[in-house]
């Protein structure tokens, strides 16, 4: 039940109000001083229609999606009241005769709309960010591409805040995040909008299953626990085969609890990304290796034809595939032509044997590597 009357009315309702002894009674001056004044999730809001401009909306308002509304109104302002009643308003009373029972009554209504509008709400904006998470998705957009943007319209669609990690093969942890400039009560907007380094370590914490709380001198300005315990941080994994490979963690909107609802839709969004995510991984893994490989190779042809040792290539049979310049000066042939030959073609007749018969060693296993000393044939004579 309501125990706190965020209170938007004149001098006179005021009194009234006052004299009922009920409830804490907090009056503001404005509906933008109401939202900063909505606290708990059931925290109402007292509406006197001669305190709302003429043509104002609630509905552009984002304290009528955290609160009950109660409007009170008079014989001039019903009907009013009751237009309001579409932009997000819950309930209406009359002036004339407001008593304790006749608001109790009237708030339990509002909050019992109010839960039924926040669900349909809630299921909405899910909706529209299971949506959004697939369309981007559809666009086989990079791992980077895909990070930022899921970061973006979680925070964007229904969440406040969001944050992945994603942990890479061979490569640093890619992290993207948005909305976190925006968590003012909790302190945790940084300079650039980032998470504070706490905020990191617990939700890799929470992840990995080391436990909800933050570890004991963690910073106290962050308010982390409070956080927690009010149940506005969800954080769920990314899997890949059973493993984990990363994290993400959304921070629900104002005053707003995260049920099982949010949480089935996460992990749905999770799970479903999890899979694009891991293929990106594998593509740029992938990548990776096919530039590492690129880059030794180069080194190697670097040492390879810069040496002023003579060295060559062979396939299994024997086959010279490449030589340095080296070899040939050493041989007194050109690279086409010794292309064309085997290493026996260039053996003094009197060690092919002992050459073939070692190579044949390694062909077979017997051995990795062999050591000989033999006699070459030098130019096209021989």
């Amino acid at each position: 039940m309501t125990e706190r009357l965020v209170a938007l009315v004149d001098d006179e309702l005021l009194g009234h109000l006052r004299s009922l002894d009920a409830y804490e009674l907090v009056p503001v001056g404005s509906l933008a001083a109401a939202q900063r004044s909505l606290r708990a999730s059931d925290d109402a809001l007292l509406l006197d229609l001669r305190c709302l401009a003429g043509h104002q909306a609630l509905a552009q308002d984002t304290c009528m999606t955290r609160a009950p509304v109660l409007l009170v109104a008079d014989g001039r302002s019903e009907g009013r009241a009751v237009a309001l009643l579409e932009q997000g308003a819950d309930e209406y009373v009359l002036r004339d005769g407001l008593d304790d029972e006749t608001l109790a009554q009237a708030l339990r209504r509002a909050q019992a709309r109010c839960q039924y509008r926040r669900s349909v709400q809630r299921r909405a904006c899910l909706a529209q960010a299971r949506h959004a998470v697939g369309k981007i998705v559809a666009q086989q957009p990079s791992l980077d591409e895909l990070g930022e943007r899921l970061a973006v319209a979680l925070a964007s669609h229904f969440f406040r805040a969001a944050w992945l990690s994603i942990d890479v093969p061979l490569a640093p942890r890619r992290t993207f995040h948005a909305g976190w400039s925006s968590v003012h009560e909790l302190d945790l907007g940084q300079v650039q909008g980032e998470p504070p380094g706490c905020m990191v370590r617990l939700i890799e914490g929470i992840s990995e299953g080391r436990g909800a709380m933050p570890e004991k001198g963690c910073c106290e300005t962050c308010h982390l626990e409070a956080l927690l315990r009010a149940g506005q941080l969800l954080v769920v994994p990314f899997r890949r085969g059973g493993q984990r490979f990363g994290q993400l963690a959304c921070v629900m909107p104002h005053g707003l609890v995260a049920t099982a609802l949010e949480r089935e839709t996460l992990e749905t969004l999770a799970d479903e990304v999890s899979i694009d995510l891991a293929t990106l991984l594998v593509s740029a893994d992938l990548q990776r290796v096919t530039e590492r490989l690129h880059t030794s190779e180069e080194r190697f042809r670097r040492a390879f034809d810069s040496t002023e040792v003579g060295m060559a290539l062979l396939n299994l049979e024997g086959q010279i595939t490449e030589v340095n310049e080296a070899l040939c000066r050493f041989l007194g042939r050109g690279r086409e032509s010794l292309l064309e030959l085997t290493f026996a073609d260039v053996t003094a007749a009197s060690d092919v044997q002992t050459a073939k018969a070692a190579y044949a060693a390694l062909r077979a296993g017997a051995q990795e590597t062999f050591s000989l000393e033999k006699r070459y044939l030098h130019g096209e004579s021989g």
